[in-house]
């Protein structure tokens, strides 16, 4: 039977598993057909994934929940960009080049005209099959960003034993009153989405094989 300290362990495992087939996706994808320039954009989209999974794992292995939580959040905003792209009307290597040049994504139209805002993103992947997970996801993740009662729960302890309620507060680096079962959810949401670039980028490569033949 597994401690809890295993499964979270075993967790953090399966994510490095994960940034593996990520890099083998990438790599799959950049040498199967000629680079586009929204190649580039991939790249950097993995990149990114895998520097904030290896950060994350570290923070946790470390003690330290409330410097890894928000890299969920932020993870997850590669995710939402690298699915607006294929929201838009125009050429996707214009868009990635728009975005090189320093255009704002959440200053880009979708192909029905919406501005793609993260709150629009995330209704619109969370619509797709497979994806209604990414708003408990994006609503977590901001709560770990922006300062909630999350922060406030994390570093308080409160007591009810002995027939009366003591709220003991802490101020000091580690997370000695981070659930557990919080730390295991921010691991399992960061393979999760790690898993839907991992789908995105393999849908990417298909697609390429559509431009070669026309």
């Amino acid at each position: 039977m597994e401690t809890d300290t295993s499964k979270l362990e075993n967790e953090l495992i399966e994510l490095d598993r994960l940034n593996k087939i990520l890099i083998d996706t990438a790599k799959k994808s950049f040498e199967t057909f000629g680079i586009y320039t929204f190649d580039l954009y991939c790249s950097a989209i993995v990149n990114r994934t895998l520097n904030l999974s290896q950060g994350f794992a570290n923070l946790i292995r470390n003690n330290n929940f409330i410097a890894a939580a928000p890299l969920v959040r932020i993870n997850l905003d590669s995710l939402l960009r690298l699915f607006a792209a294929f929201q838009v009307d125009h050429n996707i290597d214009t868009f990635a080049h728009n975005v090189i040049k320093g255009q704002a994504i959440d200053k880009t139209k979708d192909k029905d005209g919406k501005m793609m805002k993260d709150s629009y993103l995330v209704d619109l992947l969370s619509s797709k099959k497979g994806y209604g997970w990414v708003k408990k996801i994006y609503k977590t993740g901001n709560e770990y960003v922006h300062f909630t009662s999350q922060h406030i729960f994390a570093s308080l302890k409160v007591d009810k034993s002995k027939n009366k309620i003591t709220v003991k507060g802490i101020a000091q680096f580690g997370d000695l009153y981070i659930d557990y079962n919080e730390k295991l959810w921010a691991t399992k949401a960061m393979a999760q989405i790690t898993k839907g670039i991992i789908d995105i980028l393999n849908f990417w490569t298909k697609y390429k094989g559509t431009l070669e033949k026309n």
